[in-house]
């Protein structure tokens, strides 16, 4: 059985991606913050410009612990924000599929597996599916197989009542051919 990817491989692409783009914005505005937010005239003379420096020191590392800040922040609500929406994405289906193998292994094989256009679990969804499309029709076999066994017991019960014992025993024969089938039919059963 070759292994399946649970997650479109397409999630990791889109995280990185989206997480970059969000660091970018947050450096981005930091930087036009601190652009416009520290923008001074040094002066025209020398003797300005050395009075105007120490001051300018001051507010650069001032606006630098603002602008840091409102990095981390857009940072830290923008990754945040973008991991729920993929992680919901993931765990919601997992969630609702909890629930339908619960019903599969209880024998009820009608519900399909119905997920949303942006859930990102479709090709294990897909091997469930098909999974239980494929124990529904085995099911089907084995319950009529049983029923047919059950039947044939019965006429056995009323050959050997009349006396044929001939037919008795060819009907014991082809009831134990039958439990056989059913035998290997619940071995190729994996769960």
């Amino acid at each position: 059985m070759k292994p399946l990817n649970i997650v479109n491989t397409s999630l990791r692409t889109k995280l990185i991606i989206a997480i970059i783009s969000i660091l970018a914005f947050g450096a981005l505005s930091s930087v036009i913050f601190f652009y416009y937010y520290t923008d001074r005239e040094l002066g025209e003379t020398y003797a300005l410009k050395i009075f105007t420096l120490p001051q300018f020191k001051a507010i650069i590392v001032r606006n630098s612990l603002y602008i840091y800040t409102l990095f981390a922040l857009i940072a830290t609500v923008g990754i945040t924000a973008i991991v729920i929406l993929h992680t919901h994405r993931i765990v919601g289906p997992l969630v609702r599929m909890k629930r339908l193998m619960g019903q599969m292994s209880e024998g009820d094989f009608e519900e399909a597996v119905r997920f949303r256009k942006d859930d990102l679990v479709h090709p294990l969804a897909d091997a469930l599916q098909n999974a239980a499309t494929k124990y529904k029709g085995r099911f089907s076999v084995i319950r009529e197989s049983i029923h047919e066994m059950h039947r044939d017991s019965v006429e056995m019960y009323e050959f050997l009542q009349n006396g044929d014992i001939e037919a008795a025993e060819n009907k014991r024969h082809y009831i134990a051919k039958k439990a056989e089938d059913i035998n290997k039919l619940l071995s190729e059963i994996k769960l």
